[in-house]
């Protein structure tokens, strides 16, 4: 019972934020050739099974064991860092050296 009130607590506090993105596109659209409500509900239907399928993936990466999954979160969240600053131009440590080397001459 207490992980059903979690799962409808989560659903709940998400489903208004997740809404406006794409699904919200998909609703406009698919509102404009079918009647609302149909549409309506098959969102909320959809929502649930994608919240579903996120619960279960959870609950199957749960079963990992935690130091290599921590590692491998380290990892991504690092490359996903240094490709952010690539991307934004940041300079890097060997072109900060470079610059500092060249300012002593």
């Amino acid at each position: 019972m207490e992980y059903l009130l979690v799962a409808l607590t989560a659903f709940v506090l998400i489903l208004p934020v997740e809404l406006p993105d794409k699904t919200f596109v998909a609703t406009l659209v698919l509102s404009t050739r079918f009647p609302a409500l149909p549409v309506w509900l098959g969102v909320i239907a959809a929502f649930g099974v994608q919240c579903l399928v996120a619960v279960g993936a959870g609950t199957l990466l749960s079963q990992l064991p935690q130091r290599p999954v921590a590692l491998v979160a380290a990892a991504l969240f690092g490359s996903a860092r240094r490709s952010c600053s690539a991307a934004r131009g940041a300079p890097t440590q060997r072109r900060r050296n470079k610059r500092r080397s060249t300012r002593r001459r």
